[in-house]
């Protein structure tokens, strides 16, 4: 069977019921990028970007009457670019970039993103979303992790979304992509590394779709996390970086470590760091190793959405602090 029945009193819904029954003998490895996106949100639109290893992002909207176009447009990418959707509305915007968050009008899904963390084998993330007391309505291998989703009535309260968003990664070893305009890996198409990622041995594979269940989740079922505040201090701007900022960019431009340690102050074998300092050496000799650039490494230190950054805001000169991490670190590493 492609979908399990629904459970922990999750609704059925009959409109996917319909749309999809031919799609009941396939099993969920062999549910393809069209399948699913039509049993996610039968009506459309569907926001999809296209993005070169690398390189260029490329997003198009796909209304109903142009689901085979959208099926020809995926297949000419898959296998060269990384292939993702939006996971909510924008309406009958006909969004030609990706979608910010002022660009989303309702939310009709609460998702998870969640990678191994440094030692963790894969199948035990699975076996921990198979164990959640909430079973999701959806759950794609991504290639490098697992992505769930649970669908609910749709809404326009999208910052309760979001703290529930946060609630989910807090439960579930998630990552930090709690974002209501957020993207996610195109089951059926290929996970794509780029090159930092073919430098420690990350090959292209199949993003599939583990599981779909047609249940429709009460929001009032799912805990809600406040925002991480950062208190009195400001946003810093360094100035001297000037690329891109998103979450997606930098789990591109850090090594993967790295950007785990953006927000998490654990070491490789998963104990804390003996202190802030420790947490922000590490950071560093990560970023030098693989040849992040300077100013993307000194944005990350002085940014205070980030946990690594701590120890450097607490410091009476920020600016001269991470200059000389940087520097000492270089030294080291000759």
């Amino acid at each position: 069977e492609m979908r399990n029945a629904p459970t922990n009193g999750g609704a059925r819904s009959n409109a996917v019921d319909q749309t999809n029954a031919s799609n009941m003998a396939l099993a969920p490895s062999e549910v393809n990028s069209v399948d699913f996106l039509e049993w996610m949100r039968p009506a459309g639109p569907w926001v999809l970007s296209a993005i070169v290893p690398d390189g260029r992002i490329t997003t198009l909207t796909f209304t109903s009457d142009k689901s085979e176009q959208m099926r020809q447009w995926i297949a000419s990418r898959n296998g060269a670019e990384n292939l993702y959707f939006q996971v909510n509305s924008s309406g009958d915007k006909k969004l030609a970039k990706k979608a910010s968050k002022d660009d989303i009008v309702a939310a009709d899904w609460l998702h998870v993103d969640v990678d191994p963390k440094f030692g963790e084998a894969k199948a035990d993330i699975l076996a921990r979303i198979q164990a959640f007391r909430l079973r999701p309505s959806a759950v794609i291998d991504s290639g490098g992790g697992y992505q769930a989703f649970w669908r609910v009535a749709s809404t326009d309260e999208l910052d309760d979304v979001e703290a529930t968003n946060r609630w989910l990664a807090a439960e579930l070893g998630g990552d930090h992509c709690h974002n209501i305009d957020r993207i996610m890996r195109l089951p059926g198409t290929t996970n794509v590394p780029n090159k930092k990622k073919r430098k420690v041995g990350r090959e292209p594979c199949l993003a599939v779709v583990v599981w779909l269940d047609d249940s429709v989740w009460d929001r009032a079922e799912f805990g809600r996390a406040a925002e991480v505040s950062s208190g009195t201090r400001k946003r810093i701007v360094v100035g001297e970086w000037t690329g891109a900022t998103n979450v997606l960019f930098l789990a591109e431009a850090l090594p993967p470590w790295a950007f785990r340690m953006l927000n998490d102050a654990r070491d490789k074998d998963g104990q804390p760091f003996r202190s802030r300092s420790h947490h922000v050496w590490a950071f560093v000799g990560a970023c030098v190793r693989d040849g992040v650039p300077h100013e993307l490494t000194k944005w990350c230190l002085l940014n205070p959405d980030f946990l690594v950054s701590e120890h450097i805001l607490s410091q009476s000169n920020i600016h001269r602090a991470v200059a000389r991490s940087i520097e000492r670190m270089e030294a080291q590493n000759g």
